[in-house]
């Protein structure tokens, strides 16, 4: 894009260029016209002063070469002066084609930087967009540790949920049976009771450690609910 910055400031300096040798040339066709008419008045100006030497008669021979000399310096310089108004008008016309031409160019290079410029757009549009995908494909793969994290948290209460359980129905069957030993043997009886007591104090401490563990689970839920 920097090359196509140089390339569009240095076709707008020849443009410029070209505008300023145009006016110049108007310039030199004004004061080659201003000779021609230099020449004409000085051409007009010598005739008549041969005029005058030719009525002088001898006393104006002297006179009358002189006149005839300026006569011939104002043909020659009328001369010179048509040929440089048709070299200038040549330039002139050369110019004019070529402010034509690099016109058409500056018009095509305008198109042409314009549609590079789109290009460049649409090219860091697409980084931009790209560079949006990866960072939210990065979101994913964190969620998904998160999530694989907190799935391995849940396995492991699930777990010691399944234990606790597993402990409260043993000590369910100790009470059944510390039950029907109270029934079959009165005489045990305050041994039992005993049992029956201690078995109750630990379901208590495994229904309180169950708890805790769903109120983890509850937690991880939310969690990953958010």
């Amino acid at each position: 894009m920097r090359d196509a910055d140089v390339v569009k400031e240095r076709l707008n300096g020849v443009e410029s260029l070209i505008h300023q040798i145009d006016q110049a040339s108007e310039g030199m066709l004004e004061a080659n016209s201003i000779i021609a008419h230099i020449a004409s008045q000085t051409n007009l100006l010598s005739m008549n002063a041969a005029i005058e030497a030719a009525h002088a008669g001898d006393a104006g021979k002297g006179f009358a070469v002189v006149a005839d000399e300026i006569r011939k310096l104002a043909e020659n310089a009328n001369e010179q002066s048509k040929t440089i108004a048709g070299v200038l008008q040549n330039v002139k016309k050369l110019v004019e084609e070529t402010v034509a031409e690099t016109a058409e160019a500056q018009s095509k290079f305008d198109n042409l930087f314009t549609g590079i410029k789109r290009v460049e757009n649409q090219e860091l549009e697409v980084k931009n967009a790209m560079e949006e995908q990866r960072q939210g494909s990065q979101q994913v793969l964190v969620a998904m540790k998160e999530l694989n994290q907190i799935t391995q948290e849940i396995r492991s209460g699930s777990e010691e949920i399944r234990v606790g359980s597993q402990t409260i129905l043993e000590e369910m069957g100790r009470i059944m049976n510390g039950t029907q030993d109270i029934e079959t043997a009165s005489s045990e009886n305050s041994q039992g009771a005993q049992e029956i007591a201690q078995a109750m104090e630990h379901i208590s401490k495994l229904t309180g450690k169950n708890r805790d563990s769903i109120k983890n689970l509850e937690n991880l839920v939310v969690r990953f609910r958010l």
